[in-house]
């Protein structure tokens, strides 16, 4: 079954999509994408990704790009520069204060999976991007891709080391 095939069944079931392509070290990326860009609820790439996917010059024409490819929210991992969200509403962007000491490895995953866990409890974008965040600056400070990754045990998180 093809990724839009798997995108399709999931609006009929009315479930929500989210995406996030990873680096394609050919930047090639999916011949499948235009098609999954109109099935998807939130595209969370980061600023390189974005304008070399888009094949546009700079990150506000590729966020244009994707808002006339249909995709209604665009989640923007900005590196140490934080995050930005993007809608038909407005863009919010969130700094972050850079850490040191630890790598990049599955930062932008948990960035990921904490602005979709607010996302998925009807928390304004602000909040999402503020969790996004905080989840993505805990694995970078840290070596590895779960040390430091915030995790949230009988509704009490704490820092995985």
């Amino acid at each position: 079954m093809r990724l839009p095939d798997i995108f399709r069944r999931a609006r009929r079931l009315g479930l929500s999509t989210s995406l996030d392509t990873n680096w394609d070290p050919r930047e090639e990326w999916s011949s499948t994408l235009p098609e999954l860009f109109p099935l998807t609820d939130i595209f969370m790439p980061n600023e390189q990704e974005a304008m070399l996917i888009s094949r546009c010059g700079s990150v506000e024409a590729a966020l244009e790009w994707y808002r006339q490819a249909g995709v209604p929210l665009v989640v923007l991992k900005r590196g140490d520069k934080g995050a930005s969200v993007s809608s038909e509403e407005g863009t919010l962007h969130m700094p972050v204060q850079p850490v040191t000491g630890g790598d990049s490895v599955g930062t932008g995953d948990s960035f990921d999976a904490g602005f979709l866990a607010g996302w998925l409890r009807d928390l304004p974008l602000s909040q999402c991007l503020e969790i996004g965040c905080r989840c993505g600056r805990a694995v970078a400070g840290a070596t590895g891709g779960l040390k430091g990754q915030p995790v949230s045990v009988r509704g009490r998180t704490t820092i995985n080391n």
